[in-house]
């Protein structure tokens, strides 16, 4: 049997080397070194920010000189006339003085300057430009001409703008005058929208017979459409 004196000395060496190992592992912690981060540095995060926005496509046009007006006239008869040509330059050509204006001397005609349609790309795409007649053709406009068939003309002719840097349309005709017929008819294939070449001209050539019927005053109304090209 264990005496008194022995079960306490075990106690005290057990404690003693419970501190003893303690002690050790506290000295061996102390020894370990932390790395050392230099002074203003830490941990670096990066975001990306996003800018967005989206430009439409927008076909737009704008028509000049909106108000194509021959004034009102007769045929000169005293001269031999049976009908004339009026065309964009207000004049009647190789026709002679035949169209005697009422308001001014033969062989002219009103707003000789604005005899003609100037139409320009607004938008920021190529277009294709078409017109269509509501009055379809000279029959319903001007009314028959019993002189010739050749005669019978209402019709249009479409020109790059001389005063631009560069060639507004591609795919236009240019091979002369078409009559109008009331469908609608392409001018332009496509007609650029960058502004210094973005217009162009569309004349007029309309035949005026003696035979024409009824006289009075002829409206017709030219539609001008736009689409991407």
């Amino acid at each position: 049997m264990v005496s008194n004196k022995t079960l306490a000395l075990l106690i005290v060496v057990t404690v003693l080397l419970s501190v003893s190992a303690q002690f050790i592992s506290i000295s061996r912690l102390a020894q370990i070194q932390r790395p050392s981060i230099p002074e203003g540095t830490g941990m670096v995060s990066t975001q990306t920010g996003r800018v967005n926005f989206t430009i439409s496509s927008n076909s737009d046009i704008t028509l000049g000189h909106q108000q194509v007006d021959f004034g009102s006239g007769v045929i000169n008869v005293s001269s031999g006339c049976k009908y004339v040509n009026l065309t964009q330059n207000a004049t009647n050509g190789f026709f002679g003085n035949c169209w005697v204006n009422q308001a001014q001397a033969p062989n002219t005609v009103v707003a000789n300057e604005t005899a003609f349609w100037s139409i320009q790309n607004d938008g920021n795409i190529n277009i294709t430009l078409t017109a269509t007649s509501a009055q379809k053709n000279w029959s319903n406009f001007i009314g028959n001409c019993s002189v010739s068939s050749e005669a019978n003309w209402y019709r249009y002719a479409a020109f790059n703008n001389a005063t631009e840097t560069g060639v507004s349309c591609q795919g236009m005709n240019m091979t002369g005058w078409t009559n109008f017929t009331g469908d609608q008819q392409e001018i332009c294939t496509s007609l650029d929208y960058h502004d210094t070449y973005d217009t162009i001209a569309v004349v007029l050539n309309l035949t005026i017979c003696q035979s024409n019927y009824p006289t009075g005053y002829k409206n017709d109304n030219v539609t001008f459409s736009a689409a991407a090209a």
